[in-house]
């Protein structure tokens, strides 16, 4: 029902006499009675004791309020003008549901049967306007029965009204009338044009909001699984049954206790965490944005106040919270599926009564082209039938009954049945082949979303979660269901993630991503024992929010939960390494010299033999290319892919091949002929670790590059780079003599052209170049613009060369950089990021290795580059990197003599880099 906003408009003459005969200080006693009552209600809610209770004491002191002014402006308007039809006042919307927000508006109904008198007008504008005086956000509308009912056909709001409306003050009858016709004319014999709408409205609002349950900011009212969820739970059941609320409905038989359970503990939460919002901002706020979840966890008691680490007690209760969160949206979102699916029959069949239907195994049967369960004792007495019923609808392409998923939701829930499903010999076996299983599934009526799947997905991996069985079979998921990390690099939570790692693994055995994954592809294909990797690849981050290493908590818990799902002894050892070693191969391919002897001496070392090696790359490759949308980045595939390459020789007892004459073979297609000589001649100039890091086709853009500048002078080229790495971002190539501080001038030359740098690889180049002697470097930076200018690029390929010759010529660094900040793109919200810094000297054999950790922000690079600089440190390598809004950048520094740091300088190096990017205090 579309309301008037609450604001002011034109009153007739009337009404302001009437207004001007009420007592001349309503409002300041309006605003004293508002303050005097929410006051209490603010301060309880900031502390996070609101809730239910508290949303309707919010609504209870309104409730009083616009009962006596109705009644007094019904009074005034009588006595001055006299009116004779009934009018009644109604409540609508949350107000109807007598839940209310601090800063929630409340939406009004004044009904009467004849809206074109002018006296109701104006008995309405007596009644409102000191409302607004008062600063009472207030929105309504004047409709008459018919007016409402026709409107109710058409619009869904309006509908929804119908279900919502409670008379607060004036003809009691009236109001009450109308409920009971809307009851009649626009839900019965008509409830599933209704629904269907609803399903309609929910499948919008979570396209403008955000389809997925696990957003990292999410909204709390119109989100997936947040509070109009709830909302659309209640009209549905208000529909079909005509119940009043989730109680109500339980009573009736309407829905399975666990179900009434988990809606309302997620009502209660999210009541308590609107309060916090609303209380904070002084107004409706209902977005959970990290900040507010920072407020949120504190509110709650997540945050221990009396922590040595504040910054890690803060974002351990951030993510507490935002566990909590997650875990009610998932099941409020799973459940509303369900409700809706349910509420669509014809008619109301409870539970334990089962339809008549064609049997087609023992305790399963077919009804009306889905299966469910013949009785309700069948399931209970005999657990592992909820898997068998899945295998059966897998095989025969038929989904699942509403009924059938309530069932098993409802016994997943208790742990008695959770423990005999655990217990039964048969029922790891029938996971595993459930897990491996990699075609599409079935099992949900089309349109239904899965909650646990990656946004725009389904699998049977996510459908077992979303139905509990997941959980009933590994408890050990427990702790990291709903659970997110506190920043922007990964955007699912970890039960999720691990659900979309499972999915990315038959999704590339299927063929799907084979550009990017040709190499992981070919080696699913040829693995053995592949439900070993899918099993290592859903519990590789089991061990989380345990405290300590997850790896190694992870590799604990993974094997004994491999040998009750009935995998073999050495099967199960395993797991447990996979799992415990599920970072390595990230951690070497983003942060160590691939070239270095000493890298992969001791990877494989830590590898074992091949299958191992080959297990861990899938493993790898599903965990990181799940972890965002964006953390597989071109860069990183390649660098992986190297690495099992690499890896693979060194176990064979081989020495790594050169990969000079694989290039030429791979770009042989590609190069025209005049360009071949060029090309070879670049491929001779460049280092091996340059050839195992940078595709084909990026080798061939760059050696024509170089042989277009073969004159001598230092070289800057520009590329955009393709969709995988972002459209947004430019790939900056600078040629030129090598020189301390050079990485530090370049960083600097790229911040005032507006360019801040995501990811940098470094590499000395060797050639005959007009300056003998003297060392040249080639460098290539990632970069995004800081800037929409559609005619920026332009500019750059002019001005970039000229800023180059500029800062070789310079004979010192800038001692800060200028400020931009009024320029440049607004930078989005995240959390407090940790800056460490750790130097080692056991990494490689022959450099130091400084690892440096922070929020990153245009000019990070500089300001570890101009570190080092003033350090004395000369850069031999650095792998520059962009985790979220985490930079994770490594750099191969010697001292200037060519040695090792020596280890009295170590913390002289940290605390100097830690200063130069410590963000600073706003």
């Amino acid at each position: 029902m579309v309301m008037e906003p609450p604001v002011h408009a034109p009153d007739s003459g009337a009404a302001r006499g009437a207004r001007a005969s009420l007592a001349p200080d309503i409002v300041r006693t309006t605003r004293e009675y508002v303050d005097r009552h929410l006051q209490p209600l603010r301060e309880s809610a900031a502390r996070g004791e609101a809730g239910v209770a508290h949303a309707r004491a919010v609504a209870a002191v309104f409730d009083g309020l616009l009962s006596a002014y109705f009644l007094g402006a019904w009074s005034c308007v009588r006595n001055r003008i006299g009116i004779e039809q009934p009018v009644s006042l109604l409540a609508v919307g949350g107000f109807g549901r007598s839940v209310l927000g601090l800063g929630s508006d409340l939406d009004l109904l004044v009904l009467a049967n004849d809206t074109s008198d002018p006296r109701v007008r104006e008995l309405a504008e007596v009644f409102l306007y000191p409302l607004w005086d008062a600063g009472v956000s207030v929105g309504h509308a004047v409709r008459s029965p018919d007016e409402m009912l026709t409107l109710a056909r058409e619009d869904l709001r309006t509908a929804t009204t119908l279900l919502d409306a409670r008379v607060l003050a004036g003809d009691a009858a009236l109001g009450a009338e109308l409920i009971d016709r809307g009851r009649a004319s626009i839900f019965d014999g008509r409830v599933n044009e209704f629904l269907d709408s609803l399903a309609g409205e929910m499948s919008e609002r979570h396209g403008r909001h955000g389809a997925s349950v696990y957003l990292l900011e999410p909204n709390l009212k119109l989100g997936r699984g947040a509070l109009r969820d709830l909302d659309i739970a209640q009209w549905a059941l208000a529909a079909r049954y005509r119940t009043a609320d989730f109680g109500d409905a339980l009573r009736a038989g309407a829905i399975a206790t666990h179900d009434a359970e988990v809606l309302e503990s997620a009502r209660e939460f999210y009541w308590r965490a609107r309060g916090v919002l609303h209380a904070r901002a002084g107004r409706r706020s209902d977005r959970l944005t990290f900040d507010e979840q920072e407020s949120c966890a504190r509110a709650f008691g997540f945050v221990d106040a009396g922590a040595e680490d504040e910054f890690a007690a803060l974002a351990a209760g951030s993510e507490q919270f935002m566990q909590s969160y997650y875990r009610h949206a998932r099941a409020v979102a799973t459940t509303v599926d369900r409700l809706l699916e349910r509420c669509r029959s014809a008619a109301f069949r409870p539970l334990d009564r089962a339809p008549r239907s064609d049997r087609i195994a023992d305790g399963i049967e077919r009804f009306d082209g889905a299966l469910t369960f013949a009785e309700h004792h069948a399931l209970r007495d005999r657990p592992v039938q909820a898997l068998r019923i899945v295998e059966l609808a897998l095989r025969q392409g038929l989904p699942l009954a509403a009924r059938a998923r309530e069932m098993i939701a409802d016994c997943a829930s208790d742990g008695a049945w959770c423990e005999a499903l655990r217990s039964d010999p048969a029922s790891g076996p029938a996971f595993i082949r459930l897990l491996s299983h990699g075609g599409s599934t079935a099992l949900r009526a089309r349109g239904v979303p899965v909650s646990s799947a990656e946004p725009g997905r389904a699998s049977v991996l996510a459908e077992l979660h979303d139905l509990g069985l997941l959980l009933a079979l590994v408890p050990e998921f427990h702790p990291v269901t709903g659970r997110v990390h506190h920043d922007t690099y990964h955007v699912y939570t970890v039960d999720v993630h691990s659900v979309a790692a499972v999915d990315r693994l038959h999704q590339i055995a299927g063929g799907e991503h084979a550009d990017t994954f040709a190499l992981a592809a070919r080696v699913l294909a040829e693995i053995e024992r592949r439900h070993v990797v899918i099993v290592a690849t859903l519990l590789h981050d089991v061990g989380k929010g345990r405290g300590g290493d997850h790896s190694k908590i992870g590799a604990q818990l993974a094997r004994d939960i491999a040998a009750r799902l009935g995998l073999a002894a050495s099967e199960c050892d395993d797991v447990a390494w996979l799992v415990g070693e599920h970072l390595t191969l990230y951690h070497v391919a983003t942060r160590r010299d691939l070239s270095d002897p000493a890298t992969l001496a001791s990877l494989s070392e830590r590898m074992q033999d091949v299958w191992r090696l080959r297990a861990l790359f899938l493993v790898t490759v599903a965990d990181l290319s799940t972890t965002s949308p964006t953390s597989m980045t071109s860069w990183k595939a390649r660098m992986l892919d190297e690495l099992l390459r690499c890896g693979e020789e060194v176990l064979a007892a081989r020495d790594v091949r050169d990969s000079r004459d694989d290039i030429r073979r791979q770009l042989s297609p590609e190069v025209p002929a005049a360009d071949r000589a060029a090309v070879d001649r670049f491929l001779e100039r460049v280092p091996q670790r340059y050839l195992l890091g940078t595709p084909a086709s990026s080798v061939a853009r760059h050696a024509r590059a170089v042989a277009l500048h073969a004159d001598g002078r230092p070289l800057v080229h520009i590329a955009s780079l393709d969709a995988s790495d972002g459209a947004d971002l430019l790939e900056i190539v600078v040629l030129a003599p090598d020189r301390p501080g050079l990485l530090a001038r370049l960083t600097a030359m790229l911040f005032r052209a507006r360019l801040d740098v995501h990811a940098a690889q470094l590499y000395p180049f060797v050639g005959d170049r007009s300056d003998r002697g003297v060392p040249w470097a080639f460098d290539v930076f990632t970069v995004r613009r800081l800037d929409d200018d559609p005619g920026a690029l332009t500019r750059l390929a002019l001005r970039l060369p000229r800023d180059l010759a500029e800062i070789l010529s310079s004979p010192s660094l800038p001692e800060q950089l200028e400020d931009d900040s009024e320029r440049r793109r607004p930078v989005r919200s995240s959390p407090a990021i940790r800056t460490e810094v750790v130097v080692d000297n056991l990494a490689s054999d022959k450099q130091t290795v400084i690892e440096v950790y922070g929020r990153d922000r245009p000019g990070f690079l500089y300001a570890v580059a101009r570190g080092l600089y003033d350090l004395g440190l000369t850069i031999t390598l650095s792998k520059v990197n962009t985790e979220g809004h985490r930079a994770a950048d490594v750099f191969y520094v010697t001292e200037t003599d060519g040695g090792k740091v020596d280890a009295a300088r170590f913390e002289a190096i940290r605390e100097r880099l830690r200063d130069a990017v410590r963000p600073p205090e706003s």
